[in-house]
């Protein structure tokens, strides 16, 4: 799913802008979330929250944070993150440079260039990264491919991402909220305390998966049927 935003002081423009978006998801058949923002520090506080970016159309000249303002704070922890800036001033185009601003659209072509530019960046993210996680981390996000995700086992109130590579990496999310931002049916619970993705399973044993790397995780009696069946039906549609 991708994740898209809106940001301008003009509720009329935000709603075409947003609109917008949502043509050029539907025709280019995209999973996307539009959240539409009237007042620059409402998103910027969700951009500090880390609350997931694919793509952001912003206004650049508003009151509290203009757009240059918030372009920094996403790249900081959003560096791959499309921002298509809505202006008729070229004045920011040096600094904007330097954040790799993806495009340019004059609110006058909202109708015109604007679902092009957007159909581009949508092309680009969807060759760039497939399905992936957003990690939130101390200074900017880590995007998780899925095929890198071996499981994520509940640690308290955090959890912890397995790689395949061995590498553990530690969020502050409960497991549950996790497993509902991952939206995908090839992660499921085969514990209370682990999620795991079906792509890495092997084999599945008495009470137990064993996955790729040889990595063993225990199965609860009471989601051992359910685990079979999933793993059977993920790999019967691979043949």
């Amino acid at each position: 799913m991708l994740n898209c935003a809106v940001c301008d002081d003009d509720k009329n423009i935000a709603d075409s802008v947003a609109s917008v978006i949502k043509t050029v998801l539907g025709e280019n058949k995209c999973v996307g979330n539009v959240c539409s923002y009237n007042d620059s520090r409402l998103f910027v506080s969700d951009i500090m929250e880390y609350k997931p970016l694919d793509l952001v159309v912003t206004d650049i000249e508003m009151p509290f944070f203009n757009g240059m303002q918030i372009a920094v704070e996403i790249k900081k922890r959003f560096p791959e993150c499309c921002i298509i800036f809505l202006t008729s001033h070229s004045k920011y185009a040096i600094e904007s440079f330097e954040l790799q601003i993806f495009r340019y659209a004059r609110k006058s072509d909202i109708e015109t260039k604007l679902p092009m530019y957007i159909k581009e960046a949508l092309t680009m993210l969807t060759l760039q990264d497939g399905c992936v996680y957003i990690v939130p981390k101390s200074e900017k996000c880590e995007r998780l491919p899925y095929n890198q995700i071996l499981c994520i086992k509940k640690d308290g109130k955090y959890s912890t991402i397995v790689c395949i590579d061995n590498r553990e990496i530690r969020i502050r999310k409960p497991l549950y909220n996790v497993a509902k931002e991952l939206d995908s049916e090839e992660f499921f619970m085969i514990d209370r305390s682990c999620i795991v993705n079906v792509a890495m399973i092997i084999r599945v044993a008495e009470r137990e998966v064993v996955c790729k790397n040889g990595v063993h995780l225990p199965i609860s009696r009471s989601k051992l049927t359910e685990t079979k069946t999933k793993v059977a039906l993920y790999w019967g549609g691979k043949l």
